[in-house]
């Protein structure tokens, strides 16, 4: 199984602080934020891993992470080829080649989360995905987040970002997706104006009205989408406090 993670976007909510830098790059407890999802990939048994990127300061992320071989993984990189920023599923897309050689699931990563536990990828088959209880108040609130309708193990419908509350089960930024993806994604541009941007939301959304993306719900706090300042303040003060107790494995491995 391979993985990607998805490195590109402006990181306009985190302005002015990537005014003039790729979000990815910026410390969180003294570390480039994209070695996280980075490490919880290996963690996770997965060393072969692409990232996608986008915008003026994609170059950036490689300049920090270099072939991965620090991190006990091999890593590739691939940009839109017209450095444009079309969304989440135009990125995706740039590693279809990359990714279709071997012929299997792959996972998919926000380069901009943390997960704080374990996942279980290599345990499920795609379509699948994590789904996180919203924790009450604190810097992760439901306008940031897809959120999901289920029913038994089935994703029903997803909501992209709604500014009323459709529901607290929300999207954590970890997927798995079957060989098919490249060809959904295809059919999805079809449909989409010019200039639009296609997200995991509409890919997702294509698996869950076919009645077969499942999911996995993770704990409450598990994830923290580190794109808004206030999050990243309560991602930095949590990866320090584990640090200070020395629970390391709390993030999956040892830091």
């Amino acid at each position: 199984m391979k993985g990607v993670i998805l490195g590109g976007g402006l990181g306009t909510r985190l302005r002015p602080l990537t005014n003039t830098r790729n979000k990815h790059t910026l410390l969180i407890a003294g570390r480039p934020m994209i070695e996280y999802p980075i490490v919880r990939l290996v963690c996770e048994g997965i060393t072969d891993i692409a990232i996608c990127l986008n915008g003026p300061y994609g170059h950036q992320v490689e300049e920090v992470v270099g072939d991965g071989q620090d991190l006990k993984c091999k890593v590739q990189y691939f940009y839109d080829k017209n450095n444009v920023v079309g969304g989440p599923g135009y990125s995706l897309a740039e590693a279809s080649e990359w990714c279709e050689r071997d012929n299997g699931d792959i996972v998919v990563l926000f380069g901009d989360g943390i997960f704080f536990s374990p996942l279980g990828l290599m345990e499920h088959r795609g379509p699948h995905m994590l789904l996180m209880n919203l924790p009450p108040g604190g810097a992760d609130d439901p306008s940031k987040y897809a959120q999901a309708r289920v029913e038994g193990e089935r994703v029903l419908e997803l909501v992209e970002k709604p500014k009323q509350l459709v529901s607290t089960l929300v999207q954590a930024g970890a997927f798995i997706f079957p060989p098919s993806v490249f060809s959904v994604i295809d059919q999805i541009k079809r449909k989409t104006p010019p200039g639009c941007e296609i997200g995991m939301t509409e890919i997702n959304q294509w698996y869950a009205s076919k009645g077969s993306l499942t999911f996995t719900r993770i704990n409450q706090g598990d994830y923290i989408d580190c794109g808004t300042p206030d999050a990243l303040r309560e991602a930095e003060e949590r990866v320090e406090l584990l640090r200070i107790q020395q629970k390391y494995r709390h993030l999956g491995c040892n830091f």
